[in-house]
């Protein structure tokens, strides 16, 4: 994917969104943006869970998994951020990985210095499902994913335009069943959304970086 395009490319991936509430903010984006929105449902990993979804959405290949739970991509573990921004940049050099949070908190210059040079940005969000990292089963609120969409639509509102980005995907680690949590393999807990901002996304919808 990155072989295709001379522009940035920022995915943001969304601790838990399931694809319904990806679908909404789909919506809210194509009315907020002047830009194409393409929405596609994705299935996740099974089992459901934060480690293993998060680890699935980096490039290369997941080769073995801990007593601990630790998994490991390419040999590399993928505990937190920093391990995940390490397995990125052995397939893409010029990319860096931030925490939404981190990254707004940056502002306009130091934003644009820190990615000054990067062809991929990854970008976590975890309103949803904020305790994803430490335990397997997860749970979360109905408010919480209203905050998350919320959320989400002001953080690509920012991208595009204090930051210019032109090519944005946004998806999941993994979706929330009915009972507010997830570790299974119903379909709500499983497919996720994958939607593409930008033109000419259709060249990109079957294309991983």
């Amino acid at each position: 994917l990155v072989e295709n395009t001379s522009e940035r490319i920022f995915v943001i991936i969304s601790d838990a969104l399931r694809y319904e509430a990806g679908a909404e903010l789909a919506e809210r984006l194509m009315k907020r943006l002047n830009a194409d929105v393409t929405l596609k449902p994705m299935q996740g990993v099974l089992p459901s869970y934060t480690r293993l979804g998060m680890a699935a959405l980096l490039p290369g290949k997941i080769t073995g998994i801990d007593e601990q739970g630790t998994v490991y991509v390419n040999g590399m573990p993928v505990r937190g951020i920093r391990e995940r921004e390490k397995v990125l940049q052995q397939e893409v050099p010029a990319s860096r990985a931030f925490w939404v949070e981190e990254f707004i908190q940056l502002g306009k210059e130091k934003g644009l210095q820190a990615i000054r040079g990067q062809r991929v940005i990854y970008i976590y969000h975890n309103r949803i499902d904020a305790t994803g990292d430490q335990q397997v089963t997860e749970t979360y609120t109905f408010q919480d994913v209203r905050q998350a969409i919320d959320e989400l639509e002001r953080v690509v509102g920012r991208l595009a335009g204090t930051f210019g980005a032109k090519r944005i995907f946004i998806t999941a680690d993994h979706g929330i069943n009915a009972d507010k949590n997830h570790g299974g393999n119903l379909p709500e807990e499983i497919n996720v959304p994958l939607f593409i901002l930008g033109s000419d996304h259709e060249a990109f919808i079957n294309q991983t970086i």
